[in-house]
């Protein structure tokens, strides 16, 4: 058994609203407007709207029972709208609540139109369960082909911009590749016009000019094989010059052990950090052991998102006198300003630099 909820407006026969009047605004309105019945799954009303739009009469609409959905709303959209739908005793706790769904409806000439649908709960049996409820659909085909337009637009400028950010990465890469290039070209004339001059200071100068310039080529050739463009694993630069400069410092009694290298640099800071670890670990390999004494100078590096740290630790002697201020020292105090990093030597056994840069 069914019956009208007398408490919900307009559900009450002595409502005062001329029933002539209501069914004029009901053949008038150029929205759709339904009533299903949720518990025998079929269409019980049909406005003069709905019957010209799918070219259907009330009572076919009836008789189609469970498959007049099917046969109306397009296939790609039929199990959505039924998960949408508000029925049986899921409305009861929800007496106001209006539901809205979109999907396509097929016209009497066969095409397909986007719509969207109300629906509300519109009739209660005893135990006030609804039994039926009252749909409003509206067309909203030129609002779909906006926001299907809009979609499109924002694909093709992500797509633009994608190939732009591509675009990019392979010039900065071949950049990189050419800047790598050129200095280990510079590299090559520095060491043929070292090997011009004897031993003595100014080999020595040249020798270091070298190295320097060698470690920057080496950060430019790791950043020309990244695919993150700009960034650089700087652990992995330092596992890699770490045992390249004890291999050329002619010490292999000093032993150099990277602790921990771990995190990754842009490239305005990863040349000046990198040459910073060129000088503190070259520094220590010459000075931190006397000849022939066995010796570990310990690396390590790591970065998250707030700072960098970097050390160069020794166990040696020490500093027999207070540090001179020599030109690898300057060097590294000047870039690690250039960074707004701090630059801290601590003295006891033997000598330790720790080098923090802040990130972000």
């Amino acid at each position: 058994m069914t019956k009208f909820d007398k408490d919900k407006p307009g559900n009450s026969p002595g409502g005062g609203t001329d029933p002539a009047l209501l069914e004029r605004l009901v053949a008038l309105t150029p929205d759709i407007i339904y009533v299903h019945d949720v518990v025998a799954d079929r269409n019980v009303y049909a406005n003069p709207r709905a019957c010209e739009f799918t070219g259907l009469t009330q009572a076919e609409m009836a008789a189609l029972g469970p498959g007049l959905l099917p046969s109306i709303i397009h296939p790609d959209d039929l199990a959505e709208m039924r998960a949408q739908r508000l029925a049986d005793g899921r409305l009861s706790a929800w007496p106001d609540r209006m539901v809205e769904a979109r999907y396509r409806l097929r016209a009497a000439d066969g095409s397909w139109h986007w719509i969207r649908t109300k629906e509300r709960p519109f009739q209660w049996d005893a135990d006030g369960h609804v039994t039926q409820v009252m749909g409003i659909i509206t067309e909203i085909g030129a609002l779909v082909a906006a926001e299907q337009g809009q979609a499109q637009q924002a694909e093709a400028l992500e797509s633009e911009r994608a190939d732009a950010l591509h675009r990019r990465g392979l010039l900065l890469r071949e950049l990189n590749h050419r800047i790598k290039n050129s200095l280990q070209l510079v590299v090559s004339l520095l060491r043929l016009q070292a090997g011009t001059l004897g031993a003595g200071d100014t080999r020595v100068a040249f020798d270091a000019a070298c190295q320097r310039v060698s470690a920057i080529a080496e950060i430019h050739a790791r950043l020309y094989m990244t695919e993150e463009v700009g960034l650089l694993d700087f652990g992995d630069y330092v596992r890699t010059l770490a045992p390249q400069l004890a291999s050329l410092s002619g010490r292999p009694e000093v032993v150099v052990l990277v602790e921990e290298a771990a995190g990754r640099l842009d490239v305005d800071r990863a040349v000046p950090i990198g040459l910073i670890l060129n000088e503190l670990l070259s520094n220590a390999l010459r000075h931190a052991y006397p000849a022939g004494t066995r010796g570990t100078v310990r690396v390590g590096f790591r970065a998250d998102e707030g700072a960098a740290w970097l050390w160069v630790a020794d166990d040696g002697p020490g500093p027999a006198q207070p540090l001179r201020h020599g030109l690898g020292l300057r060097l590294s105090k000047a870039l690690a300003e250039q960074v707004r990093g701090t630059l801290v030597p601590t003295m006891g056994k033997g000598l330790r630099w720790d080098l923090k840069v802040p990130l972000g």
